[in-house]
């Protein structure tokens, strides 16, 4: 009879889960046009976590007409439970590309090729990201995002991080006025007593000498609970935050199952977009009196602007695309975090298992208060520190508590590309559901290796060629093994080591030549190359910069250079990573954006600017 009720229970609880998304979907769909309009005010591309943004806060300041063109759809059901981002990669929700043959890196790696899941969903990779909201460090405004006249310092950025976002701590304290309170994302405070790994963790990280705080905003380095973008343990995707509740107003369009394919430009001018139907293959010119905006990423904003004639003319003219602006920084400059796992064994049965997660009573307390080890993306903990011995490179350690004992060999390696022996090698017995154990994955925030996007053909449904060029740079090993060695430490304070922790070296076949100790860097230099895994952060592809430097695509205000009327607003946009996961960051900048759109407009002395209602 216990058996029953406990299936009757797990029915009921997904069925909930489905309605809730199925009634989700029919009032998303009713914003969604079967057929575009054949001229907006303002066109966007990308309905992702720039494009909506952007879009939101044009409908509230305007009377513009506006319209979203996204290739994806809506999410599926399962996205909204945050521990199972993974599970999405891959599938309809996701571009699934997969980089070039690295020759630095990735020797772990089937055909040494790195997965790079970006979102192709309403929503964008909001859906698919591990959740976690930070600001980056201010030195990465004061010192490389800053154009000299201090308009992206961070001073000048943090007022539309504050706009973005709505912040409550878990423990119910007040909210300093460093941070944003009424904004339309919700942040919410890994509740770290529900953890007594992230408790452990943190209790330890003062005998290091490392602070506790709140690093968006308050300390440039030291550690706190990680903050994600989740409400009441459902995942909030920017499409949920800021598109949803305006998407029946008359003056936002969105249509979805649509790549934008080229934008049309007269005299240096965009005037439009080609778009096309992914499903009926039908062609739509659409007009943009004011402007267009490219918020398809860093991956599928250069690759639009090269299709339309926009890039290096010596890439553009090898396949057959006629020069609009010769622009050689399209596609270059593409910078991305590569994390090292590192993998701790424990004895406390403290960490989250596949045996403990898929049980009846995890899935209930999920379901019926938002809680447990489902409504949490596993990374419970951040940790950012100044690189020992370096000045010159502005980087900084970079350290996430992946609460994840058991690791799930079939869905891990797929997602990442591993070979089976080197995943087996990183996560020992993967086998075992009820695995007690977690990782700290570590990284450089500033790697100094950049790589490209290239055109592989003319044909816009062709995917690119994209080349991080990882570990090019061996500075960036150099970093890669300080960051492992502080993780080391990070993992064995007093409180952890109470729970038995202690640290798995892998044994990689490639790295047994070299002593299979922390104190031997040619070891550790080969477990980089080896294992180093991409932390989905890509950025720099359209970078935006100063006029005297050519590899500058856009310049302060995200104006793409030599073509009117033409904006970028996206992660291809940063000149530089941050020091953190960089979602708060594409936010921050699509709230910039529209701003700047709404000024530009205003001085070319347009009436549509001041709304009296929504």
């Amino acid at each position: 009879m216990f058996r029953i009720l406990l299936k009757v229970s797990l029915f009921i609880i997904l069925l909930a889960i489905a309605v809730n998304s199925i009634l989700k979907r029919i009032w998303v769909n009713h914003g969604i046009i079967n057929e575009p309009r054949s001229r907006y005010d303002v066109i966007i591309v990308g309905a992702g976590s720039s494009g909506c943004v952007v879009a939101r806060r044009l409908w509230e300041k305007s009377n513009l007409s506006i319209l979203v063109i996204e290739s994806g759809t809506t999410a599926p059901w399962i996205s909204v439970v945050p521990l199972l981002a993974p599970a999405l990669q891959g599938y309809t929700a996701d571009w699934a590309y997969k980089t070039v043959t690295q020759k630095h890196s990735q020797l772990g790696m089937k055909n040494r090729q790195s997965s790079w899941p970006r979102g192709k969903v309403l929503g964008g990779s909001s859906v698919l990201n591990y959740l976690l909201h930070t600001w980056g460090a201010r030195s990465d405004f004061d010192n490389l995002w800053d154009s000299g006249d201090s308009s992206w310092n961070f001073e000048s950025v943090r007022r539309y991080f504050k706009k973005s976002e709505s912040f409550q701590r878990i423990s119910g304290a007040s909210v300093t006025g460093l941070r944003g309170k009424h904004g339309p994302m919700p942040v919410t405070e890994f509740d770290t007593s529900s953890s007594p790994l992230a408790s452990a963790f943190l209790e330890g990280l003062p005998s290091l000498g490392i602070k506790i705080g709140d690093l968006n905003g308050e300390l440039e380095n030291g550690a706190m609970p990680s903050q994600s973008n989740i409400w009441n343990g459902w995942r909030v995707s920017v499409v949920d935050a800021y598109l949803d509740s305006i998407l029946d107003m008359a003056n936002i369009h969105l249509l979805t199952s649509t790549q934008a394919v080229q934008i049309i430009t007269e005299d240096r001018r965009a005037t439009g977009v080609l778009a096309v139907n992914l499903y009926s293959g039908i062609t739509y010119h659409i007009d943009a009196t004011y402007e267009v905006v490219l918020s398809a990423g860093t991956i599928g904003t250069p690759h639009i602007l090269m299709l339309s004639g926009i890039g290096p003319k010596e890439h553009l003219a090898q396949h057959g695309i006629p020069v609009v602006a010769d622009l050689p920084g399209v596609g270059q400059n593409l910078r991305d975090h590569l994390n090292v796992p590192l993998y701790f064994h424990l004895d406390a049965p403290v960490s989250a298992t596949t045996s403990k997660v898929r049980s009846i009573a995890e899935i209930w307390k999920y379901a019926t208060k938002g809680k447990g080890f489902l409504a949490n993306s596993g990374v419970e903990s951040l940790v950012r520190l100044p690189v020992p011995g370096d000045n010159s490179t502005h980087s900084k350690l970079y350290f996430m508590l992946f609460n994840l004992g058991s690791v799930n060999g079939d869905l891990f390696s797929s997602i990442a590309n591993f070979r089976n022996d080197t995943f087996q090698d990183t996560f020992p017995d993967t086998k075992n559901d009820s695995k007690e154990g977690f990782m700290i994955l570590a990284s450089c925030t500033q790697p100094l290796s950049t790589g490209e996007v290239r055109l592989t053909s003319p044909n816009p449904m062709a995917a690119p060629l994209i080349d991080p060029n990882y570990l090019s740079r061996q500075e960036d090993v150099k970093c890669l093994i300080k960051a492992m060695k502080t993780a080391a430490r990070l993992g064995s304070t007093k409180p952890v080591r109470d729970l038995g922790a202690r640290l798995h070296l892998p044994g990689y076949e490639n790295c047994s030549t070299f002593s299979q100790s922390l104190q031997d860097d040619k070891y550790l230099e080969c477990w980089v190359r080896t294992s180093a895994i991409t932390a989905y952060h890509p950025v720099g592809t359209c970078a935006m910069g100063s006029s005297d430097n050519p590899m500058t695509v856009l310049d302060w205000r995200l104006r793409v250079r030599g073509i009117k009327n033409l904006r970028v607003a996206d992660s291809s946009s940063f000149p530089h990573l941050t020091s953190g996961n960089p979602h708060a960051v594409v936010l921050m900048v699509a709230e910039r954006a529209a701003d700047f759109i709404l000024e530009d407009i205003k001085r070319q002395n347009i009436k549509k600017i001041h709304r009296s209602s929504h």
